[in-house]
């Protein structure tokens, strides 16, 4: 089935929508500490992205930005495999430069304080 232009771009604009209010359900899950329902949003969100279609005439900026909300949804969740997975897939050097320091610096921290936690649960 053919569709229009303009067809087409609302139809992905309502993709882009609906894949930030899952990633910032996802993000407010896990927030609220429930980090079963915060991946299952991004199970979801994940899938969906992987169907949007691109339109080579389009900028980049959109699905880049459906990409990094992504990214950062599973780096909070130390889900740092799956992070770097979508950051791959974002177009706009600046901002997967950007991301890459985040969940670089976020895994260090996450590290330091499991080096540190051990070291103390064993001197007890």
């Amino acid at each position: 089935m053919w569709l229009s232009h303009e067809v087409f771009h609302k139809r992905l604009l309502l993709a882009y929508i609906e894949l930030r209010l899952i990633t910032r359900l996802a993000n407010e899950q896990a927030l609220f500490g429930n980090q079963v329902a915060a991946k299952q949003l991004l199970t979801e969100a994940s899938a969906l992205a992987k169907q949007i279609p691109i339109d080579p005439k389009a900028p980049a900026e959109p699905i880049s930005t459906v990409y990094s909300h992504i990214a950062y949804s599973y780096a909070m969740l130390s889900a740092f495999a799956e992070a770097n997975d979508f950051m791959k897939k974002i177009n706009d050097a600046t901002k997967r430069q950007k991301m890459a320091e985040f969940i670089d610096k976020l895994n260090q921290r996450i590290q330091q304080v499991r080096a540190e936690y051990q070291q103390s649960a064993s001197l007890k």
